[in-house]
């Protein structure tokens, strides 16, 4: 049966299916990469202040997104809305695009190097309406506008930064630090097994944190 399905796809669920990664090593319960991946990605940023430790924070925007046309997009030329899909009883029937939240950059969360200035936007989660779903949107109150920091690319480009640091107190093999490692990200790993240390030498090439921290102030 043909079916049309979402062109944003769906949001991930809180079951994950991978394919299993072969690994040569001495370890039994070696699991695939993606996973610790997707959660490096979600909880850690790309980098972080250099002087206090604190996280940069993510820069979003909302983005329209119009729906396809084609065989599995839009059909205004059979009778329906202009942006309906094919089939009657579509739930996109009426539509004429569909919303996400892009990443476009990224900023701190201290003011170690500067200060952000504060200024009134158009609400990301109700589009300025303030109106969700027939409710008052909560991030806005209703207002359809909310406040944003804003730092001048004179102050982020002179922010002294270095990477998250990534810890993993189970570190076996070293999957996760391999990972994070390959993320731009550091690594701290704990495991109660000493032979475990070895594959994690040999998986990774990570300079000390301590090396790095000299590196970086020289």
């Amino acid at each position: 049966m043909e079916r049309n399905c979402h062109p944003a796809g769906r949001n991930l669920r809180s079951v994950w299916r991978f394919a299993t990664i072969p690994y040569m090593g001495a370890h039994f319960a070696v699991f695939p990469p993606e996973l610790p991946r997707r959660c490096i990605l979600a909880g850690s940023p790309p980098k972080s202040c250099a002087d206090c430790g604190a996280p940069w924070e993510r820069v979003t925007a909302r983005e329209a997104i119009p729906y396809p046309s084609g065989s599995h997009g839009n059909y205004v030329n059979k009778g329906h809305p202009p942006g309906g899909q094919e089939r009657d009883d579509s739930t996109t029937l009426g539509k004429v695009e569909y919303y996400r939240m892009a990443t476009i950059g990224w900023q701190p969360t201290c003011e170690c190097h500067g200060q952000a200035e504060i200024v009134q936007v158009e609400c990301q989660e109700c589009g300025g309406n303030g109106v969700v779903e027939d409710e008052s949107c909560s991030s806005c109150d209703g207002s359809g506008t909310t406040t944003k920091r804003v730092w001048s690319d004179s102050i982020l480009q002179a922010w002294p930064t270095r990477p998250a640091i990534v810890l993993d107190p189970f570190a076996g093999s070293g999957t996760t630090l391999k990972v994070a490692e390959d993320l731009g990200r550091w690594w701290i790993g704990v495991d109660i097994c000493e032979q475990y240390s070895e594959q994690i030498r040999e998986r990774t090439a990570q300079r000390s944190l301590a090396a790095a921290f000299e590196n970086e102030t020289t």
